[in-house]
């Protein structure tokens, strides 16, 4: 599957660093849908993409020194992994009956950085990539 990407208007460029992230599921549906938006998440929306036939796979965001959220949804049997430039890498695993809803975030300063998008299997797939500000881990 190839994908479309939209980038928010405002991504400027800077120096990126690495994350840590986790990746846990939730499930929403039984029937596999022909295709999925990209989900919602916390924070400013630097880019989103879509498994579309015959278009780009990935494409450059800045988080500005912010955290990141990288929020997909999937269904079909295979896997979504989504690496960046930064030495971010996140792998999805999706299931032939269910639409399955991650959600990664990050609280750790990330600037610019390339996002590539690639799958296993037969899968669709919409994933969101957003800035949020940087929060004090003591007050959590």
């Amino acid at each position: 599957m190839l994908s479309a990407c939209t980038t928010a208007p405002d991504a400027a460029q800077s120096s990126s660093t690495s994350t840590r992230s986790s990746a846990e599921p939730s499930t929403a549906s039984t029937s596999i849908p022909q295709s999925t938006e990209p989900p919602a998440t916390p924070g400013t929306t630097l880019a989103t993409w879509v498994s579309l036939p015959d278009t780009a796979l990935g494409g450059p965001i800045d988080a500005k020194g912010e955290g990141l959220w990288i929020a997909l949804d999937c269904a079909g049997k295979g896997t979504v992994t989504v690496d960046m430039s930064d030495g971010t890498s996140s792998t999805f695993q999706c299931t032939s009956d269910t639409v399955l809803h991650y959600g990664n975030h990050s609280n750790e300063p990330h600037g610019q950085s390339t996002v590539s998008v690639s799958t296993t299997g037969n899968v669709i797939w919409g994933l969101t990539i957003s800035s949020t500000p940087l929060t004090d881990p003591s007050q959590n």
